[in-house]
């Protein structure tokens, strides 16, 4: 079932995205002075880490939404070295500076919040205009995943201190960020798989449905979808006291077409007939093939088309 993958190789990316962030996250907490475990970085470190984090968390959505048809794996290979690249130029020193003790935030960190915000909202219009199956499922926790995850990142364009209130602030927000898309995106998903699987087993009816009222070679609705609809329709009529019209048509001469170019020929000429019927009723009459060359046009009244509507499609 299409979608139902789909929605299962979003989550895989999800899921993989996530693991890269969570380990430079998890890095930046181990980064502040008061955790002791780096005892001689400054407060730069855990600043620098917070940005890479970002960055793989903004290209993560990016390319989620953006780049549909990238595959797990490709996925998987490009943020394993991208977050290595990342924890490497931190440590060794080479990652631009982020965060100057007794100056504050430098302007390529502000600047850098101020382009993952940018890029994010472009992410938000995305998420709010797919019309992508998969997308749509998560719809409501994406959007609040990225609506917290900015205002996290205005939060952390104007603390000069790590241990101040909007450095506070923006953790907060990150918190409730992880927390959306772990309540709203992976547990909901894993633990209501049967609600995809039901709304892909319905288009799959409806398609069923389709194609058994059909008749194959001319598109019209077939014997079967008639007999069906004329026995509600009779009640109706009779109940409402509209009358039901219908126009019978058949091919002059269609056997000896037949006979005469085969039934190849036969077969172009009741399509091209269907199609000229098709093309000249009314968008609320519809054609059925009755059966051989014999064609019928149910015509509706005003009255009967306002109870019942077009069947045309």
């Amino acid at each position: 079932m299409p979608h139902v993958d789909s929605i299962k190789q979003n989550l895989h990316k999800v899921g993989i995205v996530y693991i890269f962030v969570a380990i430079v996250d998890f890095l930046h907490t181990l980064a502040y002075k008061g955790m002791g475990v780096f005892p001689n970085w400054t407060s730069n470190q855990p600043t620098q880490f917070w940005i890479a984090g970002r960055l793989l968390e903004t290209l993560g959505f990016v390319l989620i939404l953006y780049f549909p048809k990238l595959s797990e794996r490709t996925l998987f290979f490009l943020f394993g070295p991208l977050t290595t690249f990342l924890i490497t130029s931190i440590w060794t020193g080479v990652f631009p500076d982020c965060f100057i003790e007794g100056f504050g935030l430098t302007e390529f960190k502000i600047s850098m919040e101020y382009i993952i915000i940018f890029v994010l909202l472009a992410v938000l219009v995305r998420t709010l205009r797919s019309k992508d199956i998969s997308i749509s499922t998560f719809r409501k926790p994406l959007v609040a995943a990225v609506i917290l995850t900015i205002f996290g990142e205005l939060s952390f364009t104007l603390y000069s201190d790590v241990y101040g209130f909007f450095n506070f602030l923006g953790h907060v927000f990150r918190f409730l960020s992880y927390m959306v898309i772990l309540r709203g995106m992976i547990v909901n998903a894993l633990a209501n798989p049967v609600r995809a699987l039901l709304f892909e087993l319905h288009e799959e009816k409806e398609k069923l449905k389709e194609i058994a009222h059909r008749d194959s070679l001319t598109g019209l609705f077939n014997r079967a979808f008639f007999n069906e609809w004329i026995q509600d329709q009779v009640r109706k009529a009779q109940f409402q006291n509209v009358p039901l019209s219908f126009i019978m048509i058949d091919v002059d001469d269609f056997k000896q077409i037949n006979d005469t170019y085969g039934h190849l020929t036969g077969d172009k000429v009741l399509k091209f007939v269907a199609r000229c019927i098709s093309d000249s009723i009314r968008s609320s009459d519809f054609a059925v093939r009755y059966g051989g060359d014999e064609l019928l046009v149910v015509l509706y009244t005003p009255a009967n088309n306002k109870q019942n509507g077009s069947l045309r499609g």
